[in-house]
């Protein structure tokens, strides 16, 4: 008699991979997980591992200003829309909850954006960027990673500088997790110190994620979390994400037993409706033999021999994420989204930015038009002649990514926008 066969989702939340796809100098995306590659994850090896969805991270680290910052995560999200241009067959960008369960019907991978360390976020640009961050269909963002910025303390309580940092989350931070609800995005509080932590806890009204974190009740590792930090994260109907990463597990040799050791351990705890996978894959060693997505299936071998129910391993595999994805999915019913058939353009003075509109949207363009770049209003006009929106910048655009929005009122006072990723050529 062969194995059961698991026949549920298989949902893993974090990995690092388009920032491996990407050129290191240019940010241009340069490899295509539609082919084979000797990634931990590309699209060959998802089929293979059977792996429904994955959250892919636009990372960034603190590169010293926001515009730095916010072209690095701006190069990923467009990196992994890339991959669904290239493959529309094979992977699709989640946007919807509807959307996402057809493309999965239709044998399709499902990639969600999110962003690991919020860099790109001040008190000018945070209310309009973060809008944009969830016009391009971020559904998670970690305010920090190891280092403190704006937001809160990261991992290290110290700035990028090794300056130290402390209280938490800042006001900024607070102001941050309230809008991050409202826009029906989910907090990851697997990069950030304690303080914040807490601070995160306190300040949010919906429930969080550790995308990829272990339980420090059996490795003492700064990443990993503490039992009451665990069952927090119950309590606001969250879901802790096990990290695959040998060394928050255990040690050099950690392997598939120490992960589902960890797994057990916080199930035991808070209970498996509140477990998940989050592997960090192309961002960290991964265990013994499950080197790549395509072995993620020996998870639930490993499961069954510790005696989990079918339902426990299906809620770990994937129901509990598949949950908060649907919870999140509240959308913006004020709001129309336009698909434009150009994107915003740079012009050569590196301060106008330019905008031709498709013809059959001409007749609904009122006066009434603003204009967002990278969370900025800027002054914008409408030039009829030639069917174009222009705006201006009061700097010099220097990074390569920037994200632009346009927005206006039909005569029937309906909204209407476009948000696209720019490419400054």
């Amino acid at each position: 008699m062969g194995l059961k066969k698991y026949e549920g989702l298989i949902i893993d939340t974090h990995n690092d991979t388009m920032m491996k796809a990407v050129d290191p100098v240019t940010q241009v995306p340069c490899i295509d997980i539609g082919q084979d590659t000797n990634f931990n994850i590309d699209l060959t090896k998802m089929e293979k591992g059977n792996v429904n969805i994955a959250y892919f991270a636009a990372f960034t680290e603190d590169y010293g200003d926001v515009e730095t910052n916010n072209h690095r995560i701006l190069a990923s999200i467009n990196a992994l829309f890339h991959v669904e241009k290239m493959n529309p067959g094979r992977f699709a960008v989640a946007k919807s909850f509807s959307q996402m369960m057809h493309d999965i019907t239709l044998g399709k991978r499902i990639g969600v954006a999110t962003i690991e360390g919020a860099y790109s976020i001040n008190a000018a640009n945070m209310a309009g960027l973060m809008k944009q961050y969830a016009d391009l269909h971020v559904k998670a963002i970690a305010p920090v990673w190891n280092h403190s910025n704006l937001l809160g303390e990261g991992t290290y309580s110290k700035f990028v500088d090794e300056t130290d940092s402390s209280n938490g989350l800042t006001t900024l931070g607070e102001a941050f997790v309230k809008t991050m609800s409202e826009l029906n995005m989910m907090v990851d509080v697997s990069h950030m110190n304690e303080a914040t932590f807490w601070d995160v806890v306190k300040h949010t009204k919906r429930p969080i994620i550790a995308s990829h974190s272990g339980a420090s009740g059996i490795k003492s590792h700064l990443r990993n979390l503490k039992d009451d930090q665990l069952l927090a994260i119950r309590n606001t109907g969250g879901v802790v994400n096990v990290v695959f990463c040998r060394y928050f597990l255990g040690d050099e040799f950690a392997d598939l037993s120490v992960l589902i050791d960890h797994i057990e351990y916080i199930a035991a705890l808070i209970g498996d409706e509140h477990v998940g996978l989050g592997s960090d894959f192309d961002g960290a060693t991964m265990p013994v033999k499950l080197e790549d997505i395509s072995r993620v299936p020996e998870i639930i071998t490993g499961l069954r021999e510790r005696n989990f129910s079918e339902n426990a391993i299906a809620n770990i595999m994937g129901n509990n994420n598949l949950r908060l994805l649907k919870s999140f999915d509240t959308q913006d019913q004020n709001r129309k989204r336009l698909e434009l058939l150009t994107v915003p353009v740079i012009l050569s003075n590196a301060q106008t930015i330019e905008w031709s509109l498709d013809s059959d949207m001409v007749g609904i363009i009122t006066e009434s038009i603003t204009f967002l770049w990278d969370g900025i209003l800027l002054k914008c006009h409408y030039n009829d002649l030639d069917k174009k929106i222009v705006a201006q910048s009061n700097f010099i655009i220097k990074q390569r990514y920037h994200v632009a929005t346009i927005e206006f009122k039909d005569q029937e006072n309906n909204i209407y926008f476009c948000t696209s990723i720019s490419e400054l050529k």
